[in-house]
């Protein structure tokens, strides 16, 4: 994927990339990040796939939601607009942090149109990532979202525990680019970092925990890739994920990788992808009939 490629635009302005043929396959980011954090594994599922790159609300390209929804239920609820609006009969989600949340709801929510539902290292129900509730805490207060705006100029902080080094096994893996991308972007207008913080506020652990009850709705099969060296959520969570999901029928633990398991291991994360036996790409239908995208574009994600 080319962070310069054009972004596309839903009627209601949700910002996308669509990248390669094939079955439909639908990308979910998380947070801190935006539709690029799949920059490196969207060319190497681009030959199978169809990829959407969705920017949710706050985040990316696609700004702050109109209805100031940030749910994950209000995420999930754009996804599905998302999906009717482009005519996609059926699809595959891919979904990372965050975004493995909202793309469970999803599976859940339509489950005659998901074939199949791919999981990275995302929420478990119990278990909050502390650094969570201590953004929102101190993002209450606008000292220190002033605050926050001046440390995310800096490349010491994006380095360090506070910022991403918690993020990664390798800590070379974290390159200019990638600060570029997901530090850096966040402070070039005052819109980004509002919706930055948006999006963080309306992450609620009551959702998180209620998963459970989700995942008996899920029916597509479920695959779920996990960095071995995952700190923020821990390997042996992924383990009870596994156990707690009745369609998950493959787990995948990629060796020298963490939290940011395919921005590490991107080939290793397309293989485990384009392995998975559940509901085959060649028994997805194409989408031949889906509707054009809005012709509205913006500038690309730098």
């Amino acid at each position: 994927m080319d962070v310069k490629q054009q972004t596309l635009r839903t009627r209601m302005g949700q910002a996308y990339t669509r990248t390669g043929s094939g079955p439909a396959l639908i990308l979910l980011h998380g947070w801190p990040f935006h539709r690029a954090s799949f920059r490196r594994l969207i060319p190497l599922l681009a030959s199978r796939y169809t990829c959407y790159a969705i920017d949710s609300a706050g985040m990316g390209e696609s700004g702050l939601a109109e209805d100031n929804d940030y749910s994950f239920a209000g995420h999930a609820r754009r996804v599905m607009d998302f999906v009717d609006e482009l005519g996609l009969s059926a699809f595959a989600l891919l979904g990372h942090d965050t975004g493995g949340t909202i793309a469970r709801l999803v599976a859940a929510g339509r489950p005659d149109q998901v074939g199949q539902l791919i999981l990275m290292d995302t929420e478990v129900p119990g278990h909050i990532p502390p650094v969570v509730p201590r953004f929102q805490r101190l993002m209450r207060f606008g000292v220190m979202r002033q605050m926050f705006r001046w440390l995310l100029h800096s490349k010491a902080f994006g380095r360090s525990r506070y910022g991403f080094g918690e993020c990664f096994h390798d800590p070379d893996n974290m390159t200019d680019e990638f600060l570029a991308l997901f530090s850096f972007h966040w402070i070039e207008s005052p819109q980004r970092l509002e919706g930055l913080i948006a999006y963080l506020m309306g992450i609620d652990h009551k959702e998180i925990d209620d998963l459970n009850q989700t995942h008996s709705k899920i029916q597509a099969p479920t695959l779920i890739i996990w960095g071995r060296h995952d700190s923020i959520f821990p390997l042996a969570l992924a383990k009870n994920l596994v156990g707690n999901m009745p369609s998950c029928s493959h787990f995948e633990v990629v060796d020298d990788a963490g939290f940011l398991v395919h921005e590490e291991k991107p080939d290793q994360v397309a293989k485990a992808v384009l392995d998975f036996p559940g509901a085959h790409v060649s028994e997805l239908p194409t989408n031949a009939h889906q509707k054009p995208p809005h012709p509205g574009a913006t500038a690309s994600l730098r």
